[in-house]
């Protein structure tokens, strides 16, 4: 039995741990067009890839809905809004419990939330700097592997460009000596 909609949870959720569906336009599936149909990874960051995370997103022909379907079976319809307070007027999902637009809704017990209505948390401000730019890089390689078939996705050369700016923020904050030790070691490995 799954929970209704407008159910909201006593505990906080980890954002990291929830499968998500980014509308967003640079780092998720990008601006939403009326008849788009795409597949889109769901799988969470602190989780190893899972097919059956995968599903395939519609917009309907007028630009009112978002269908999800995982392996040709429906899971939701969520409705879709112009955001005019943004340049453009993106789409944005509608969330169904708060009627809040959203461009990320989480799948939680069965259904799609914004994070405020989850009371979604993020890891990142509790950790020191080596961790977040050790978890920012995860965070950027998994958004490169959610993309992965969108062949036309703007964003992927700006990831791989940031993958790259990070990693070096992060060989930055180490210690000289363990910098050093991991590159023989490196070396010496070939």
């Amino acid at each position: 039995m799954s929970i209704p909609p407008w159910y909201r949870p006593k505990k906080r959720f980890l954002a990291e741990a929830l499968l998500t569906l980014d509308l967003s336009r640079t780092t998720g599936i990008g601006p939403l067009e009326p008849g788009l149909s795409i597949m889109w990874d769901m799988t969470p960051i602190l989780c190893a890839s899972d097919p059956s995370h995968r599903v395939r997103v519609t917009v309907g022909a007028e630009a009112q809905t978002l269908t999800v379907k995982r392996r040709r079976q429906h899971i939701a319809t969520l409705r879709l809004r112009r955001d005019t307070q943004r340049i453009g007027a993106p789409l944005r999902a509608v969330c169904p419990s708060c009627e809040h637009l959203a461009y990320r809704l989480y799948l939680a017990h069965g259904w799609f939330r914004c994070g405020n209505c989850l009371r979604v948390t993020y890891a990142s401000g509790q950790r020191d700097q080596r961790d977040r730019a050790l978890v920012r890089i995860q965070r950027l390689e998994h958004r490169l592997d959610c993309t992965e078939h969108l062949s036309r996705h703007r964003g992927r050369r700006q990831i791989s460009t940031e993958i790259e700016r990070q990693d070096m923020r992060l060989n930055a904050s180490m210690p000289a000596s363990l910098l050093r030790r991991l590159t023989q070691k490196m070396e010496d490995g070939d």
